[in-house]
């Protein structure tokens, strides 16, 4: 996946993505971008590329419902 740098710390960081509702702050050290989660679990979120980022203990139900969320709302459609 594509990488990019910042010069701010993590929490300036998920501040300025925070109005795009796709990146989730998993962990102090990660940030994800919910586009690219294939699946997540009590103790790991899988990304698509294979990657295996640590969930911290008490955080999975909150992350789980973000993503929940996430997943309904781009996968919402409309009938008329």
């Amino acid at each position: 996946g594509e990488q990019l740098e910042s010069v701010g710390s993590m929490d300036d960081l998920s501040g300025q993505l925070a109005k795009y509702n796709n990146f989730l702050r998993a962990h102090r050290s990660y940030l994800v971008n919910l586009a690219y989660v294939q699946n997540i679990s009590s103790k790991t979120i899988a990304m698509t590329d294979g990657i295996q980022i640590p969930i911290p203990h008490g955080k999975y139900s909150e992350l789980k419902d973000k993503f929940f969320d996430y997943f309904f709302r781009k996968n919402q459609t409309f009938l008329a």
